[in-house]
């Protein structure tokens, strides 16, 4: 990993959207690939599934020689979505924040790239582009941080280490409201 001793020699980043039928669709799947170890067509087939789900937001993180060194994604939740579907069963069906909802699915950022705010850029830029109340995530339990990453930008927990398969490991769940609250309705309290 590099180390950006100033700001000056961080890189810079453009960000560029991305839908089912771009060219950069391939470009996010190699960064996704790169980042967590799956096959080629197993990624590109998950990116594609929700890049077809209404309130899907796809972007990329380009050098200025092009390179692209991020990407993150997001859709609406629903039913019968099979995330959507187990953190329901794990916080309930009727929790507040499962309302009005919309998925943060993916963020990926090679190594390189790490610590040097591409990854807030991508929040920040998917978070601007999608019109619901509540931001749902994931994240391994491990991933500290992504964790202090997101606990920055105000999340809050929903679920502190639900197994979503066997053999995996826990991970949790995040919500953050769009409205600026701390994620928690005034009856909730």
């Amino acid at each position: 990993m590099l180390n950006w001793k100033r700001s000056s020699d961080k890189p810079q980043i453009t960000l560029h959207e991305f839908d089912r039928n771009s060219p950069l669709l391939s470009f996010a799947t190699r960064v996704y690939c790169k980042t967590w170890g799956h096959p080629w067509y197993v990624a590109y087939n998950f990116i594609s599934q929700y890049a077809r789900y209404p309130g899907f937001v796809g972007v990329v993180a380009t050098t200025e020689t092009g390179k692209v060194v991020a990407m993150g994604f997001g859709a609406d939740a629903f039913e019968g979505n099979w995330w959507f579907d187990h953190v329901q069963r794990a916080v309930g069906t009727n929790h507040p924040q499962l309302e009005d909802a919309w998925v943060l699915v993916e963020l990926s950022v090679l190594k390189r790239y790490r610590d040097c705010g591409v990854g807030t850029r991508i929040i920040q830029y998917l978070l601007s582009h999608q019109s619901r109340r509540h931001i749902l995530l994931s994240t391994q339990v491990t991933n500290t941080g992504a964790r202090r990453l997101y606990e920055r930008f105000g999340w809050i927990y929903l679920h502190d280490g639900l197994i979503f398969a066997a053999n995996q490991e826990p991970y949790v769940i995040m919500c953050k409201d769009q409205r600026g609250t701390d994620g928690v309705k005034e009856k909730d309290k």
